[in-house]
């Protein structure tokens, strides 16, 4: 089963069941203790990129939007454990052709990750990939807040529907739990471990 390391904002490790390791948006906290196979960075902002972050195995690439999201393309790419599609992800702050958000398949799972994004009309094509995760940025500030990420977790229809990137400033802005729960969002806390399946 996939295991999920939080470490806060809009940083996280996925775990294939086969401990093969997809580090994403590196940056906050500091419990990298997983060795990567894997780098993805959503966009170069200087909370997203902390590459230098990660323990990795010899060779370990870093993909980008300069590889994946070229020429205004959304491209895919198979790591053999993981697949990576690039979807788009952009608002005010960040433009169409600088970020990228990802959908990964992994042991099973369709999992979607945001990146720095509000709502764009290319989310209603999530629904048919039936993804069973979908990791939303909420931060109100640099991306959506919490109002319009409901209204993309409802358009998107995953089985579970996280946020994390919630503040523009704390690893996790704990004292929203209550606002994420009656908003009908999941939540993991900065580095806690959760199995996905």
């Amino acid at each position: 089963m996939t295991q999920l390391l939080y470490h806060g904002h809009g940083s996280l490790a996925l775990s294939t069941n086969k401990q093969w390791v997809v580090e994403i948006d590196p940056y906050a906290g500091n419990d990298y203790l997983w060795e990567a196979n894997l780098i993805l960075v959503s966009h170069h902002h200087h909370d997203h990129d902390r590459v230098d972050l990660v323990k990795h195995q010899k060779d370990c690439p870093v993909i980008d939007p300069t590889i994946l999201h070229p020429d205004g393309k959304y491209l895919s790419m198979d790591f053999g454990e993981v697949t990576v599609q690039a979807v788009p992800a952009c608002n005010a702050h960040h433009p169409r052709d600088f970020g990228m958000g990802f959908v990964l398949m992994m042991d099973g799972l369709k999992i979607y990750l945001s990146g720095d994004t509000s709502y764009v009309e290319e989310m209603a094509r999530l629904k048919e990939l039936q993804l069973d995760y979908a990791f939303l940025c909420c931060d109100g500030i640099y991306n959506m807040d919490l109002s319009e990420a409901a209204k993309c977790r409802q358009i998107i229809g995953a089985k579970h529907t996280f946020v994390y990137h919630t503040s523009p400033e704390k690893l996790f802005a704990s004292e929203k739990i209550p606002e994420f729960t009656a908003s009908g969002f999941e939540y993991v806390l900065p580095g806690e471990v959760i199995t996905l399946k």
